[in-house]
């Protein structure tokens, strides 16, 4: 039977996730207490079956669809809020009492701690007086007393001597309301989830050891009305769950990379990148151009573009400016040290030295320049 050695990856539990504003990126909401759900990938088909015994002739794939389902301990009003079509503003509504003693028939309370307001969902400042060492049922204690901005209260015949406890609201600078209309619509998000990933270190005995970090990553998130939810008892937390579906991300500008109707292949959904903690791992080395050499003319500029070499193939290709770039004889052909454009200045050769450094560790080609005359 044929065997392979390659790292068996393993991945457990969630990390890290957290969510940014599509247009400015600023994170929104973060998180690192999560404890389960779910990051689905669906899709139905469309099936034609043609010819004898009608069996399938074709299946053209439809209806994709990324569904998250995540559970965060932590409560976090701002996705409960933008799963809603929320707004959240500060200085929001706050109950607040103070104690006064009353030297006639009339209460006025002190507002130099805040004038008093309406409470949420009412027209006018109200607030409720109760005797102080009293009993107060609701009949008497829940009576609502007009008071005004100077907190004079209306209504309300006090008896001198007494001493009464007021209730009213006021506006609070760190408190935050969140409204939510009837037009009940989740925001759209960037969403990213970290979850790390393990491997065996030691093949004999099973060993694990964190090797790296799986990024899903969903460029645009539609927030669904079920993270909005609040539940919980006296004896269970009202978390954060996270519900949404992915929508396709639609480039705003034309790319110009042609018109071959065929190369159609939807908007992105979803992407899932892999990230080894150590930046080494895989690398075998660079290749500086392929075939190792560059024939010019003078006068002529040739921009390089090395590529690094991961588990002995050729990788993606990475930015010319992560190189660094040198020549053994800038007489003969010169190189920008940041950009590898490779210039003929005279005729002969000289050898391009392309390093890459990743950490403490660099890798080095060498690729031949032939000059000749123009």
């Amino acid at each position: 039977m044929i065997k392979f050695t390659d790292l068996r990856k393993y991945v457990l539990g969630i990390g890290v996730g957290y969510a940014t504003d599509t247009a400015t990126g600023d994170i929104v909401f973060w998180s690192d207490k999560f404890q389960e759900g779910s990051i689905s990938v669906t899709g139905s088909d469309q099936t034609l079956s043609a010819g004898i015994g009608n069996s399938p002739a074709i299946i053209i794939p439809t209806d994709p669809n990324v569904s998250v389902n995540i559970t965060a301990a932590n409560y976090d009003e701002y996705m409960k809020s933008a799963s809603v079509g929320g707004v959240i503003t500060s200085a929001a509504p706050a109950v607040a009492c103070q104690t006064v003693a009353a030297t006639g028939t009339s209460l006025t309370i002190d507002v130099t701690g805040g004038t008093p307001i309406a409470g949420p969902g009412m027209v006018n400042a109200v607030c409720y007086v109760q005797e102080v060492g009293a009993e107060s049922p609701i009949a008497t204690g829940g009576i609502a007393y007009p008071i005004a901005a100077d907190g004079s209260i209306s209504n309300f015949v006090a008896t001198n001597g007494k001493t009464y406890l007021v209730t009213y609201y006021v506006s609070q600078a760190n408190a935050t309301m969140t409204t939510i209309g009837s037009n009940v619509k989740g925001k759209v998000v960037r969403f990213v989830l970290q979850r790390p990933i393990y491997v065996n270190v030691e093949q004999a005995n099973n060993s694990g050891d964190m090797w790296g970090m799986l990024y899903e990553i969903i460029p645009r998130l539609q927030i669904m009305p079920d993270t909005s939810a609040n539940s919980g008892s006296q004896t269970s937390y009202t978390m954060t769950p996270i519900v949404g579906r992915a929508v396709q991300y639609d480039a705003e500008t034309i790319s110009g990379t042609g018109c071959d109707s065929c190369s159609i292949a939807g908007a992105p959904l979803m992407y899932r990148v892999i990230v080894p903690c150590d930046a080494t791992t895989g690398i075998d080395g660079i290749i500086g151009i392929l075939g190792g050499e560059i024939n010019m003319r003078v006068g002529d500029t040739f921009q390089m573009s090395p590529m690094v070499v991961v588990d002995n193939k050729i990788g993606a290709s990475v930015p010319a400016s992560d190189f660094t770039y040198s020549s053994s004889a800038t007489g003969k052909a010169s190189v920008g040290a940041n950009t590898g454009i490779v210039s003929g200045v005279a005729t002969g050769d000289a050898v391009i030295t392309v390093s890459y450094t990743v950490g403490t560790t660099t890798y080095k080609d060498y690729v031949d320049v032939h000059v000749t005359a123009s």
